[in-house]
């Protein structure tokens, strides 16, 4: 969608976290903090503003993990994070 200094698009006026107070879903974040792709920093921005509008959010933190979720075990982490997180958000069993 572009970067902080692209010239065609305005940033803020389409970032998830300046919305944070229109979310009516429980929301999970899952981020590996080796990620060089997207900086876990994005994560905790978006946390804090869901925080800040009184929404509820879970963000994991996965150490030694990178943007694509590389490691086998991670992967079964955030497999059954997604799986607890539904089944205690959405009541599915």
């Amino acid at each position: 969608m572009g970067g902080p200094k692209s010239a065609s698009i305005d940033i803020n006026a389409i970032s998830p976290a300046n919305s944070a107070a229109t979310f009516a879903a429980p929301v999970l974040l899952i981020h590996g903090k080796n990620d060089t792709v997207v900086p876990i920093s994005q994560s905790e921005v978006m946390q804090r503003a869901l925080e800040k509008a009184g929404k509820p959010v879970t963000l994991i933190r996965l150490d030694g993990e990178d943007h694509l979720l590389s490691e086998g075990d991670t992967r079964i982490e955030t497999l059954r994070a997604m799986s607890d997180f539904v089944e205690a958000n959405m009541g599915v069993r």
